[in-house]
Parts: structure tokens; C-alpha cells; sequence
């Protein structure tokens, strides 16, 4: 006999167990779903939203009015402020990556739906870019860390801007 097949013969008995424990190990990595990936470390849990006020039409006007004259309970209009005064406020909440993993799989239907975005939530989106440039309208389009995904519009024409902001950073574009 060879010496390969001397050494399986003495061994058989450790060589099966050695095989058996790999089986399980994986079995049992398998049933408990243990993730053996590295955890990412550059991940976002906020999300600036703007909060706009919308046109107000009359009965909304009528029943503000009435409030200033009669509040039931606190005071929400101080008589300093305007009724059509702008009222922004931001609001942070987790699942700015809601919009990224919704349109993960698919960089088309991303693209399209980075074209109903704020600026603002555009700027900021690890998924997003905001281009612009002097020749360039500002909007939102499909991009990651190396800047947009797309090089052409759906016309096949090369995109051109001057700068984009990705995650609320300004990149400049050299030509």
C-alpha cells in the first residue's frame, strides 16, 4: 500500500470526526443564522425633513381668526406673527436609508425616484446627488460615494455639471 492510503487507514476514525465536526459547525451556523460579516461602520440613523406650510384657502383663514379671538385651550397664534408667516422646523428621524434600500436592487427606478426629491433630502441621502452647474439646472439623481451613477440622461446625452453634493458635501468638478 501507499503511503496516502497507510495514512487514511491508521486515521480513518479521527479523519471522520474531523469531517463530521465541520458538517455540524455549519449546521448549526445554518439553524441559529449567525452573520459572520463585519458590521458596517459608516452607517446613518437620521434624516432632516423641512416642514412647509401649504397655501391656505379661506375656511382655513376663517377658523384662524376665530382661534385668535377665542383660544379654548393655550395659546398657539401669538398676535406678533402673521397668519401666513413660514413655519419650518426640522425633524429627525431614523430611515434615511428607507429610501436607498427601497430602490437598492433596481439604479433605474432609483434615478427616477431621486427626480421627486427635495434638494435638501437629495443632498444629504447616501444614494442621492444634488448636480448642478452654470449651464446645469439643479436636480436630484441616482448616485454613490463616487459621485453619479449614471454618466447620460435617458436621451443618451452626457450628463454636465460644475458640482454635485453628496451626503452634504460640495464636490467640485474639474473639466
Amino acid at each position: 500500500m501507499s503511503d496516502i492510503q497507510n495514512f487514511i487507514y491508521e486515521n480513518y476514525k479521527f479523519i471522520i470526526a474531523l469531517v463530521l465536526t465541520f458538517i455540524g459547525l455549519l449546521v448549526f451556523i445554518s439553524v441559529y443564522n449567525i452573520n459572520l460579516e463585519t458590521p458596517k461602520s459608516n452607517t446613518k440613523l437620521a434624516q432632516v425633513v423641512t416642514v412647509e406650510t401649504f397655501n391656505v384657502d379661506e375656511s382655513i383663514k376663517k377658523g384662524l381668526n376665530e382661534y385668535k379671538k377665542n383660544p379654548s385651550v393655550g395659546s398657539l397664534y401669538h398676535s406678533d406673527q402673521s397668519d401666513y408667516a413660514d413655519y419650518t422646523e426640522e425633524i429627525s428621524f431614523p430611515g434615511d436609508a428607507s429610501f436607498c434600500d427601497k430602490h437598492s436592487s433596481n439604479p433605474t427606478d432609483l434615478e427616477r425616484a431621486s427626480h421627486n426629491l427635495s434638494s435638501q433630502t437629495c443632498k444629504n441621502l447616501p444614494c442621492t446627488a444634488l448636480i448642478g452647474g452654470a449651464n446645469t439646472e439643479e436636480r436630484c439623481i441616482a448616485a454613490n460615494k463616487y459621485g453619479p451613477i449614471f454618466k447620460k440622461d435617458s436621451n443618451g446625452n452626457l450628463i454636465t455639471m460644475d458640482y454635485y453634493y453628496y451626503q452634504g458635501t460640495k464636490y467640485n468638478v474639474s473639466k
